[in-house]
């Protein structure tokens, strides 16, 4: 069974919680844009820069492919740790989970044609760089249905 949010915290040594969020993204016309938003404004005090464009990076992509397969984002939370942070995305698509694929693991026709051709190279490598940026990540059920992915992000320093 996968650990639960309070215990890869707990694992990840992020500390107690300083700040939570939750920002309703179900109606926004851009919720990508939205979600970057709230995520740089409550992480500028709280991370390095850098660590802020990990995190705005990993947003965008959980955003995304909530979008592209599970019907779009319904939340975004954001909980600031002493030590850390998590971003997770929920959305409605409880059955389907996020799996890391290597491009050259996926399913082509024999005879590929310029459109899979073209799609091995745009797609199917979100996971990977929310996989290269957080220092961890998972997918738990949510209550009522649906499914949250979680980014865990340790913050070592603060920015301020």
């Amino acid at each position: 069974m996968p650990p639960t949010t309070a215990q890869l915290v707990q694992d990840q040594g992020l500390g107690q919680l300083l700040t939570h969020r939750d920002v309703a993204l179900k109606d926004e016309a851009a919720p990508q844009r939205v979600a970057r938003a709230e995520v740089r404004a409550i992480l500028t005090w709280h991370a390095s820069p850098d660590r802020v464009d990990d995190a705005l990076l990993v947003t965008s992509e959980l955003v995304n492919n909530s979008m592209e397969y599970a019907g779009g984002p319904v939340e975004l939370t954001v909980d600031v740790y002493e030590h850390g942070a998590t971003v997770s995305v929920l959305d409605c698509a409880g059955e389907d989970r996020p799996v890391l694929t290597a491009p050259t693991e996926a399913t082509f026709p024999e005879e590929p044609d310029a459109e899979d051709i073209a799609a091995l190279r745009t797609c199917g490598r979100g996971l990977f760089l929310v996989d290269a940026y957080a220092t961890a990540w998972f997918v738990e059920d949510a209550e009522g249905g649906g499914k949250r992915v979680i980014a865990v992000f340790a913050l070592p320093g603060r920015a301020r």
